[in-house]
């Protein structure tokens, strides 16, 4: 199974494109990614499933979905986790607080779902070097 993260501030209608070193990400070529797009629809969400049930071929896979709307909209689409919260990044830079409010709900999230730090792979941006 895989499991990754995307965290990117976008637009409703802005597109990501998801690339690896596996044939279902693309094998690193950009012209074969699978583009994730922000929606907050049940349509966008069922187009992004099927796409990427195509390009996982077979391989189990969970959608994490994190929106400030009622579970209700996704509660019967296969392979959904949803969860009606808001991370806005502007407000948790804004505010120390916020943040981490924000960190403790996340924490609760990956807590219910069984991840940890002993089945969870990250890998920090690099910072810039001065």
């Amino acid at each position: 199974m895989y499991r990754f993260q995307i965290s990117a501030y976008t637009q409703t209608g802005e597109s990501i494109g998801l690339v690896g070193s596996t044939p279902e990400l693309g094998l690193w070529d950009i012209t074969k990614c699978v583009h994730l797009r922000t929606s907050g629809d049940r349509g966008g969400v069922i187009d992004l499933v099927n796409k990427l049930q195509k390009q996982c071929q077979g391989k189990p896979f969970h959608l994490l979905l994190l929106s400030p709307q009622s579970d209700d909209e996704f509660l019967d689409l296969p392979n959904v986790l949803h969860y009606n919260v808001e991370f806005n990044p502007d407000c948790m830079y804004d505010d120390l607080g916020h943040w981490m409010y924000c960190t403790e709900v996340m924490r609760g999230i990956l807590e219910s779902l069984g991840v940890s730090s002993k089945n969870l792979f990250w890998c920090p941006p690099k910072p810039p070097k001065e």
